[in-house]
């Protein structure tokens, strides 16, 4: 989730950044570094994150009961106090926030033509994430830890939306696109090639027929010389 909503903030910076200057017509140059740093930035800190959660308070895998009944158990990764709950709480609100920078620059874009971007589809893959997490982190919230089931296929459910929904929204359009820009260029290819023959044959048509002319110019020419000077 934080390498996908990083490199789709970097692309939509730099598209609005190219376009704001050649708006207010100065030379501006996005280099691989500055297009990177967003992407390094999220991934250190959610690393750093990650790293203190492990050694303060590392998940361990217990089992619970249901309703009570020791034969009836379910197991989970839990931490030991609630200092796990507080790393994970910063995790949420750190890639809450670069959804909503890259949601900002989604609606900055907007305007662009989908000739010089994909910003629309981009942005229609962002806003259907934030529609996921409002709608599936309360229902998560509101499921009892003992309903196993639920909250299982609740997750599977969240993720599996939010993998397809970026695969889908932003890269069907873009097939369907290519392939229609195919179609365009290979029809324009052969309407070049139909008129390039056309004229060619129009200029042997034209051709063939001023070689009797010229031939017949030579005949007079010889006739008039054969005849003997008075």
């Amino acid at each position: 989730f934080s390498v996908a909503i990083s490199a789709l903030f970097a692309k939509l910076w730099r598209i609005n950044r190219i376009i704001l200057a050649s708006v207010t017509m100065r030379r501006v140059k996005v280099r691989v570094q500055d297009v990177a740093m967003p992407l390094v930035v999220l991934l250190v800190v959610n690393i750093t994150v990650l790293l203190c959660w492990t050694l303060i308070d590392p998940l361990v895998y217990k089992r619970f009961e249901i309703d009570d009944a020791s034969w009836n158990t379910y197991g989970r990764c839990v931490g030991s106090s609630n200092v796990s709950n507080t790393f994970l709480i910063i995790l949420s609100v750190l890639n809450l926030v670069m959804l909503f920078l890259a949601l900002f620059q989604a609606w900055k874009a907007r305007k662009i033509s989908d000739e010089f971007s994909e910003t629309k589809i981009v942005g229609g893959a962002l806003y259907g994430w934030l529609q996921l997490l409002i709608v599936g982190v309360p229902v998560a919230l509101l499921i009892s830890e003992d309903d196993t089931t639920a909250r299982y296929f609740l997750f599977v459910a969240l993720i599996f939306l939010v993998s397809m929904s970026m695969l889908l929204i932003i890269f069907v359009p873009l097939i369907v696109q290519t392939k229609r820009a195919q179609k365009k260029r290979n029809r324009r290819s052969s309407q070049e090639s139909e008129g390039a023959s056309a004229y060619y044959g129009q200029e042997r048509e034209s051709t063939a027929g001023r070689v009797p002319v010229v031939s017949a110019l030579s005949t007079v020419q010889e006739e008039s010389a054969a005849i003997p000077s008075v």
